[in-house]
């Protein structure tokens, strides 16, 4: 059955700690000025009605044993960060071959190169993968 589910919304997935990690981007945009209360208000209603859209892998123990070694592999090394190995490791675990690893942050776009996924930082001028 997830299969199925997988095939509708195969480039629309997402960690069960991507709420967690926007409210965090949310929070500090507010402290630094850039947001009001008002704003925040706004942008996690909008966000929360867009994750009704897509599949959210729940964490697992495979993802947090792959998210290890990938901590062992690239934290020392690349700066890699727990919630970003996280996040790399469920894509790894549950990606099809013809899946883009989507992310603005340039060291997990790196990381992720690395672990030979195709790659799309929208922050980057050329949007094609890597």
């Amino acid at each position: 059955m997830r299969k199925k589910h997988f095939k509708i919304v195969r480039s629309q997935m997402k960690s069960t700690i991507v709420r967690l990690e926007f409210l965090s981007s949310i929070y500090r945009r507010y402290r630094e000025g850039e947001l009001t209360e008002n704003e925040i208000d706004l942008v996690v209603d909008a966000f929360d009605e867009q994750l009704l859209s897509v599949y959210v892998e729940p964490i697992e123990p495979p993802i947090i044993q792959q998210s290890e070694l990938l901590m062992r592999n690239y934290g020392k090394n690349k700066g890699l960060r727990s919630l970003d190995a996280i996040h790399l490791a469920t894509c790894r675990l549950i990606a099809r071959h013809d899946w883009v690893f989507v992310c603005a942050d340039s060291k997990l776009c790196d990381v992720a190169c690395e672990c030979g996924l195709s790659v799309n930082n929208p922050n980057r001028k050329s949007k094609d993968p890597v």
